[in-house]
């Protein structure tokens, strides 16, 4: 039962509490000696910790100095910065280094003819556009000649007049560069042209006075790598060499148009059956063997030995003699058929032109290289190609008639050959959208314009260019020039703008979602991109689409719902073009929710829809190509200009105006920027092309960035440079200073008042102050001819800190770099070396004189606490005794003081005699 209990006795009046207490405070002194003994140990630990990161500080800048970066760090200068930037990436090599830039990269623009007002309906039709190249593109340069490519110089060529000119061909970068300087020279009168795989020159001064000559000037080869050395005739038409084959060296990514090959990295790509029953299959890129590594294939000459070697003896593959082709030949007889069969979905196959019925023992495959100027058919409708073609009939508007025969023909120029070579007033080229054909009559006839097929194989609908009507002009449209492929770099997209790597979502329709994060798997390439799609749990099937311009993903599930792509961050679908939404779409009698993510852009305009109609919409697919309405003054001043956001070749765009009425006309080209090696305009030179103005595999370490064109070239010095080196000494000092003043504090003692600060007599600071000092002001022997800080500028002050003269480090470091560098990095005898491990004895962890030193403080620390705690326990006992024996004192008190009370109370009593009366005596 609880009482109330006073803090002063009721009864005695004495201070109970405070009695208490100053008793308690005396009984006390024991517990509070440990509480000051940890207050100082806790001030030590928080010295030493203190003391530990300071000194640390100081060796990390040390660290430093003991790496070789730091010592071979470089600096580049140019003499032109306003034509050739340069920065340092790396650690090139010292020197200097000649370029010349040639030109900045450029977008490609596009202009309409013009209108009266920006708001005038231009009707209704639709305007496409999309990024890459056309099928007139030019074969590149270092594929000519089986990929030895094309060696840059000077060629004479004279025409028939007698007149010479010297053409410079040192810094053309492409096949159009090439025809244009030949026939943009004045002082000759001759026209350059591309027949197929060879150059045409034809003489047009109608004189006969000289033979028509090509020379190379200087030892240069350029006229022979072009297949142009020796023409010496009296002939006005002159042809060159064949200059396209392929060879056993022939990347296998430059093949089929730069798209490459795509076999299977898991399964089998091809079977085979030879004519005596033998079977096999043919296995690229093959899985290796536990623990070695994976021998894929990477040129034409691997997968002829890959095709050798799955039945030696037997089956036999090589380079045809065109050089154009693979040829296989079963070696075998018998009265079977020799078959090739694509297995487990490969295109490889398809890919390699090998996709054709067999001519006894030999198939003979397709070309798997276009001409100098024009695709292989096998890269229209989207790769998947046109078939087998054969004979059209061609009626000109003026009933002249000619049968076409196209069963020969491998690439699109030479269907246009062919038709061109008719003999009737039809002539035909590549349409003005580059994308397909167009058939022009010039008959000057009134009929119909007829072009039909005169067999099964349905040409004239497949090149799409069958007519019956009165028109003077047919344009087959799109034939679909395939751009993308499995191979396609993600980074080449989009102008080259390329595809964020961030994180999109897949569902079916069933709703099982795939989560792609581009980032995590590294993706690189739009196969990457399928993969991954399809490896998935969604049920979808992911390919490139039919027009080879953009990935399809299919919806497999077959559920109640829809196809959903989603981005969770970032804008890698919408990049990729499938951020759309799906539509039922048929697949070979099958309907199913699909998303065609084609990278073709389409604009769809109504009759009244206008000018700013038609660049809002176009701005607003966020494409990477930007519309503006300029205006030229005239009486037709506006006009819609289409400019790529970026430069460079792979921002070349297709534009197809459909029905409209435009008039848009490319007059700037994509191009890439330009940068020779050396001096520009000698024979051999070595010029360099990049997607943007910057350059950063010319020479490992710099990065070159071509600012503007320069007539002259460039010098680029790379030197050695000392910032790195002084800055981490100049480092190291400041840190090295902090932690002496610091030291120096913590370790004062004061002889008058003979007090000290918390480490003044702590043995093992001053260990650490006198060991630290000691390697400052030591030598080093085995660290070269620098053998001391004071050597290079490093010297110790009076009161134990220290001064840095940088100069002097900077004039050590120029005259003896090497013995700079060996008097810090030395492995075993310099100071870098010799002051970290002195460092890591002192400060490092656990088992350093400091770390032993607070663990130590620490342990003691515990242990007082530990003793604290028990005096806590006992004084509260103690305190709980000593209240209660006040508590029972006072009631004893209180007792004793009751019981006098009581007694003085007590009165006499009076007698009385026995009558009654009063004793009264």
């Amino acid at each position: 039962m609880g009482r109330i209990q006073s803090n002063v006795g009721l009864i005695t009046g004495v201070p109970i509490g405070d009695t208490v207490d100053k008793l308690m405070q005396i009984e006390s002194r024991p517990r509070d000696n440990l509480q000051e003994v940890n207050k100082k140990i806790d001030k030590e630990r928080a010295a030493i910790t203190e003391l530990s990161a300071l000194l640390m500080a100081v060796q990390y800048p040390v660290k430093n100095l003991g790496k070789v970066a730091v010592f071979d760090k470089r600096t580049a200068t140019s003499s032109n910065d306003a034509a050739l930037g340069v920065r340092v990436t790396g650690s090139p090599t010292l020197g200097s280094y000649i370029f010349t830039p040639l030109r900045t990269v450029q977008p490609e623009q596009w202009l309409s003819k013009g209108v009266r007002e920006q708001t005038e309906p231009l009707g209704a039709g639709t305007l496409s556009f999309r990024f890459g190249p056309g099928v007139d593109r030019s074969l590149d340069l270092d594929l000519l000649r089986g990929g030895q490519g094309f060696q840059r110089g000077l060629i004479r060529i004279t025409d028939r007049s007698g007149a010479s000119a010297e053409i410079d061909l040192t810094t053309v970068q492409t096949l159009d560069d090439v025809i244009n300087a030949i026939n943009s020279n004045t002082r000759i009168n001759v026209r350059a042209e591309v027949v197929g795989d060879h150059i045409r020159l034809t003489d047009l001064t109608g004189a006969s006075v000289a033979n028509l000559r090509v020379q190379d000037i200087g030892g240069g080869q350029a006229a022979a790598s072009l297949g142009l050395a020796g023409i010496d005739t009296a002939s006005s038409v002159a042809d060159g060499q064949d200059i396209v084959w392929l060879s056993s060296d022939t990347l296998l990514s430059e093949l089929n148009d730069g798209l490459g090959i795509s076999a299977s990295s898991t399964l089998p790509d091809i079977s085979f059956q030879l004519r005596d029953g033998t079977t096999g299959v043919i296995d690229f890129d093959p899985l290796p063997p536990s623990g070695q590594s994976r021998q894929t294939e990477r040129t034409l000459g691997d997968i002829v030995n890959t095709i050798n070697n799955a039945a030696p003896g037997k089956l036999q593959a090589e380079i045809s003699a065109d050089g154009k082709r693979l040829v296989l030949r079963d070696l075998t007889s018998g009265s079977g058929q020799f078959t090739l069969s694509a297995l487990y979905g490969s295109q490889a196959l398809k890919e390699l032109g090998l996709d054709v019925a067999a001519n006894g023992d030999t198939i003979t495959g397709r070309r798997l290289i276009g001409s100098l100027k024009s695709p292989a058919l096998s890269q229209l409708n989207g790769g998947q190609g046109l078939g087998d073609l054969g004979t059209i009939q061609i009626t000109d508007r003026a009933g002249n008639q000619a049968t076409v025969d196209l069963s020969a023909a491998e690439t699109l120029e030479d269907v246009i050959r062919a038709i061109n070579a008719a003999g009737i007033g039809v002539r035909a080229a590549v349409n003005g959208a580059r994308n397909g054909l167009v058939i022009e009559d010039i008959s000057g006839g009134t009929g119909n314009l007829k072009i039909e097929t005169l067999d099964s194989s349905q040409t004239a609908e497949k090149l799409n260019i069958a007519v019956d009507d009165a028109v003077s002009v047919k344009n087959s449209g799109d034939l679909h020039l395939r751009v993308i492929s499995v191979n396609t770099k993600l980074s080449e997209l989009n102008g080259g703008r390329g595809v964020t790597l961030g994180r999109f979502t897949v569902t079916d329709s069933k709703g099982v979602t795939t989560t792609v994060d581009l980032a995590a798997i590294g993706a690189q390439t739009i196969g990457d991109v399928l993969a991954a799609i399809n490896r998935g749990a969604a049920n979808v099937n992911a390919t490139i689409n039919a027009t080879g311009d953009g990935i399809l993903i299919r919806d497999l599930a077959n559920g109640t719902g829809t196809l959903v792509v989603n981005d969770l961050n970032g804008t890698a679908a919408a990049d990729l073009g499938i951020l759309k939404q799906s539509t039922l779409q048929d697949f070979s009698g099958q309907s199913a929710y699909a998303i065609d993510g084609s990278l073709t852009y389409k604009v769809t305009l109504e009759a009244n829809d206008s000018l700013q109609t038609l660049r809002d919409k176009i701005n607003a697919l966020n494409a990477g190509v930007r519309a503006t309405i300029v205006y030229d003054g005239s009486n037709r001043p506006y006009r819609l200009s289409l400019v790529s956001e970026r430069g460079g070749h792979l921002a070349q765009m297709i534009v197809d105006q459909g029905s409209l009425d435009l008039g848009l006309t490319r007059f700037a080209e994509a191009r890439d920027a330009q940068l020779a090696i050396g001096q520009a305009g000698t024979p051999g030179a070595v010029v360099l092309s990049s997607s943007s103005n910057k350059f950063s595999n010319v020479v490992p370490g710099l990065e070159l960035e071509v600012k503007q064109s320069s007539s002259t070239p460039v010098s680029v010095q790379v030197t050695t440079t000392d910032t790195d080196l002084v800055a981490s000494v100049q480092a190291f000092v400041d840190n090295y200073n902090k932690f002496w003043k610091r030291y120096q504090e913590l370790t004062k003692y004061d002889t008058t008042t003979q007090k000290g600060e918390i480490l003044a007599q702590d043995p093992t600071a001053i260990r650490l102050g006198s060991e630290i000092s000691y390697i400052l002001s030591s030598r080093f022997p085995g660290a070269g001819s620098i053998q001391s800080l004071a050597e290079i500028g490093v010297s110790i002050k009076d009161d134990g800190a220290l001064d840095f003269d940088s100069s002097k480090l900077k004039q050590k470091f120029a005259d003896d770099p090497d013995a700079v560098k060996k008097f810090f990095t030395d492995k075993t005898f310099g100071f870098a070396a010799k002051f970290d491990k002195l460092a890591e004895s002192l400060v490092g962890q656990d088992v350093s004189l400091m770390a032993q030193r607070f663990i130590a403080l620490t342990r003691k620390y515990e242990e007082n606490q530990q003793r604290i705690e028990w005096w806590n326990a006992k004084l509260d006992r103690r305190k709980e005794q000593l209240l209660l024996y006040f508590y029972r004192l006072e009631s004893a008190i209180a007792k004793i003081k009751g019981n006098i009370d009581i007694v003085s109370q007590i009165q006499p009593i009076p007698m009385y005699f026995a009558s009654g009366g009063r004793n009264n005596r």
